[in-house]
């Protein structure tokens, strides 16, 4: 017996749809929790993971309108500590939610140097460190959202 697979809405098309605002988020509940296209999927060290541009165009794809609220920065031992607030419109009740998202960036020292010995630090380390440590922010941060953001790569079962 042949089953039909059964395709998801556009935000678009599901936002136009008659049905109640409780189906609606069933329904919006199911493409946030799609895989992320396996095209955008990239590795580093064998571990796959959602690159921050792809990320962002989803965010940008599935809720129109975010924001990204710079909680603190701060240097914890030799990395910069970034925590973030994603803010984003739900396309379904109109209502801005938001998830809260960590991360580290390490400050990097000259070749062959301790991670702590501060005068062998290089002169852009905390300039690279800081908006990486950001950008790892906005990815957890979005990766509450829904699978499509990457939370389940590199996962084991």
């Amino acid at each position: 017996m042949e089953t039909k697979e059964k395709t998801l809405p556009t935000i678009k098309e599901l936002v136009a749809m008659p049905n109640s605002t409780e189906e609606k988020l069933e329904i919006f509940k199911t493409i946030l929790n799609q895989n992320p296209l396996a095209a955008w999927v990239a590795t580093k060290d064998g571990i796959p993971y959602l690159p921050v541009s792809k990320v962002e165009l989803t965010l940008r794809m599935i809720y129109g309108a975010y924001r990204v609220e710079l909680l603190k920065v701060e240097q914890m031992v030799n990395s910069v500590l970034c925590t973030v607030r994603l803010h984003v419109l739900n396309p379904i009740t109109g209502e801005w939610e938001w998830n809260d998202g960590l991360g580290a960036s390490p400050i990097s020292t000259k070749a062959g140097k301790g991670a702590i010995e501060w005068a062998e630090v290089q002169a852009t380390a905390v300039q690279k460190a800081a908006p990486s440590a950001k950008s790892y922010a906005l990815k957890d941060a979005a990766d509450c959202f829904g699978k499509i953001f990457g939370s389940n790569l590199g996962r084991k079962k």
